[in-house]
């Protein structure tokens, strides 16, 4: 057996067990139903240019089956350069519990928004919502119940695409639940490694205690939840329930391109030994993938430790999507998980390395965390 053939089996062992942990993390975590109304929130909503976005959110907000006094909305504009805050203060003379904020010359982007809105925040509970979200109408009560149950320090809420229409859509939605399921499985055996600020619930004075690297655009969420797993890993939980689930569109390649090379533009300011585990984990058997693909193409390997990693990571990844699919009523993308796991080598190694180059468009704004 030659070096090629042993690494791979040995990549593939490894990728297994991380990949199984997740499926046995999300079996863990019990389904949630309940609903009630005694938690206070404060729903913080950082925009910019969301023009077309912020009307149908504030009125899904208003519009929730949980009383009003209960909960605020905090708006805070990021220098929209349309009518998204003219939009937001309209609405405000009509709602007693909203309010906006605008940040002022100095200040940009999403942290500072956050954290000017946590400021001005009446409630020890903190939401954070991404403002191109949909509701649904128990959505608040469903985590109210959680946390009169669980009390966490922080609790990440699932996002799910929903809308798909092309080709993409379907492969862009059925890795964003891979995404979710693992995030949920991680939690779910206390090892938190993903979380979404899109539908995002934690502690105002952990928040207000906790480090943020304001000097990175990306990450308000991750580094606040690695503050929290500092304090207790145990106390950061994900919220199995179809109720707290909040819907995004699918977005456009140039979009998805962006959104992702953000997201692994602040892969090197990770210091947790769970997230460098699975994202080397995740690389290397990708690597090998495609490694051994050339190898076998230009006739100097066999075809073993490419098939060996390609069964692996399919019987790893398929039983953690069955699972979330299921749940999410999502069993139709399982149709393009053949045609997935063939590109998702190529789209790993891709922005794993555009994403350390630190360069990407956001809202308008070019960012360069690479100089």
């Amino acid at each position: 057996m030659n070096v090629m053939a042993i690494l791979s089996i040995i990549i593939s062992l490894f990728y297994i067990v991380l990949i199984g942990s997740f499926v046995v993390g999300w079996i863990k975590i019990p389904c949630f139903r309940d609903k009630k109304y005694n938690i206070s929130f404060s729903i913080v909503i950082p925009v910019r240019n969301e023009k077309e976005n912020i009307k149908p959110l504030i009125e899904s907000l208003y519009y929730q089956n949980y009383p009003n006094h209960n909960y605020e909305i905090i708006v805070v504009d990021d220098h929209s350069e349309d009518n998204t805050i003219e939009i937001a203060v309209h609405k405000s003379k009509e709602i007693k519990n909203l309010s906006t904020i605008t940040l002022n010359i100095s200040q940009e982007g999403k942290k500072i928004a956050i954290r000017e809105a946590i400021k001005k925040a009446r409630f020890n509970t903190i939401i954070t919502l991404d403002a191109d979200v949909q509701l649904q109408p128990d959505w608040l009560s469903s985590i109210s119940a959680y946390y009169n149950k669980y009390n966490p320090l922080m609790l990440i809420a699932p996002v799910v695409i929903q809308g798909e229409k092309t080709f993409f859509d379907c492969i862009q939605s059925l890795e964003f639940l891979s995404l979710i399921a693992s995030g949920a499985g991680a939690a779910g055996i206390k090892r938190p490694v993903l979380c979404n600020g899109a539908n995002l619930i934690f502690d105002k004075k952990v928040f207000q205690q906790s480090l943020q690297k304001e000097e990175i655009a990306s990450g308000d969420d991750i580094f606040l939840m690695l503050a929290i797993k500092n304090i207790s890993r145990k106390k950061i939980h994900f919220i199995k329930s179809k109720e707290s689930c909040v819907f995004v569109k699918p977005v456009s390649l140039r979009q998805f391109i962006q959104q992702r090379k953000r997201w692994t533009s602040k892969s090197s300011q990770y210091r947790d030994t769970d997230i460098i585990i699975t994202a080397v984990t995740v690389l290397l058997i990708n690597l090998f993938i495609i490694f051994s693909l050339a190898a076998f193409l230009f006739g100097l390997n066999t075809a073993m430790p490419l098939l060996v990693m390609l069964c692996a990571k399919t019987l790893a990844d398929l039983p953690l999507l069955i699972l979330s699919a299921g749940f999410f009523s999502k069993l139709k993308l399982l149709w393009f998980f053949p045609v997935s796991q063939m590109i998702y080598p190529f789209y790993v190694l891709y922005f794993a390395f555009a994403g350390l180059k630190g360069r990407f468009t956001w809202k308008e704004r070019f960012y360069n965390h690479g100089k």
